[in-house]
Order: structure tokens, then C-alpha cells, then sequence
């Protein structure tokens, strides 16, 4: 949503318009560090971990499959990042869109533990289907689902009850530094994951 790109940690306006670059003191701007802290952390793992992104605005995108080329997801975020757009917040359809991307694209692994995370500054406005529903059918085809919100916008009580039904975790991220260290605990935990 354009949230990402107007505010920074304390909700102050960046003067970020439409289609322009997002600052590097924004939400998105913060967020593309903590992704990129997460890959260098799933990098570092034993295992080979297959990554995708998915974004959401007024609905979900696939931007990468499950991938070992950090580097593919790096550019499409980079592509967000040089021309930003706002938009409404489906998170239901961003979820349902990575449970895509784990089990309709022929990746399944048995000794795989997938999982998704989700992160949201704000509040869901629009979609079919809820995140609720979205973490439930995710959990019921195997897959946990970790929410993280960050900033004062964002619905943590309705992130935590996503998590709960997604049998995962919801961490909080008031600022940059513990949105990155938040996601530094995913990677740390968890074998073999999505980000989103």
C-alpha cells in the first residue's frame, strides 16, 4: 500500500508520491533491509532454502516462484523500490497467493517445514478472502503462516489471531531495527521457508 512508501518508523511523511522511488527512511525502504538481512541469514543455512516473494496491494502478485537465486528476488523487489505504487491492502490474497507458490508448482519436498511471512503496516481493506481464512486453508495444506506488523497502523490484534490459525508466530516491529531483528528470528528458526 502507499503507507509503505509515505511514512517511516514514526509515521511521519516522507513526501513520497505515487510512481516515484520509495525514500530509503520509508516503511518499503525498511522492509527491503530486513529482506535483505533474512536472505544473507537463509543463505548461511545447511540447507537449500527456496525462497518467493510475494507482494500485495489491491490484490496478490507473484513476483518470484520458489527460487535458490536470491539475487531474482533481490530484483524484483529492487523493481518496486525505483517505482513505487500505492495501493489497498489484500492481505488474504497475498497469503493465498504464497500458499500458491508452495503447493501448486510443483516444489513440495517431504522434509520440507513451509512456511509463510507475512508483514503488514496497516490494516486489510479489501479483498474475498479474509486473512483468517487465508491462514486457515494455508495450515490445512500444511503450512505455517508468521505474521509480523510494524509501525502504530498496523492491526496487531488481527495479525496475531492470522498467526494463531496459521499455526505460527506474530511478532511486532515498532521500528526498523526490530523489524529486522524479527525476521532475523525467522530465518534462524525455521529449515525451510517463503518469505513474503
Amino acid at each position: 500500500s502507499g503507507s509503505m512508501a509515505m511514512y517511516d518508523d514514526d509515521g511521519d511523511s516522507t513526501g513520497w508520491s505515487s510512481g516515484l522511488a520509495a525514500p530509503p527512511e520509508s516503511r518499503w525502504g525498511q522492509c527491503v533491509s530486513a529482506c535483505q538481512a533474512f536472505l544473507v541469514a537463509v543463505q548461511n543455512t545447511p540447507m537449500d532454502e527456496l525462497v518467493s516473494l510475494v507482494t500485495y496491494s489491491g490484490a496478490g502478485t507473484i513476483d518470484q516462484d520458489l527460487t535458490l537465486q536470491y539475487s531474482n528476488i533481490l530484483s524484483s523487489i529492487n523493481g518496486y523500490t525505483q517505482a513505487f505504487h500505492g495501493g489497498s491492502t489484500n492481505i488474504g490474497d497475498g497469503i493465498d497467493k504464497a500458499r500458491q507458490t508452495l503447493r501448486t508448482r510443483g516444489f513440495d519436498r517431504a522434509w520440507a517445514e513451509p512456511t509463510i511471512v507475512v508483514m503488514t503496516d496497516g490494516q486489510n481493506t479489501t479483498g474475498a478472502i479474509t486473512p483468517e481464512t487465508a491462514a486457515s486453508n494455508a495450515a490445512a495444506a500444511g503450512i505455517t503462516v508468521h505474521t509480523i506488523t510494524y509501525g502504530h497502523d498496523a492491526d496487531q490484534t488481527r495479525m496475531q489471531t492470522v498467526a494463531t490459525l496459521g499455526n505460527g508466530r506474530h511478532w511486532h516491529a515498532p521500528d526498523s531495527a526490530a523489524l529486522i531483528q524479527a525476521f532475523n528470528q525467522i530465518a534462524a528458526n525455521s529449515p525451510t521457508m517463503l518469505v513474503e
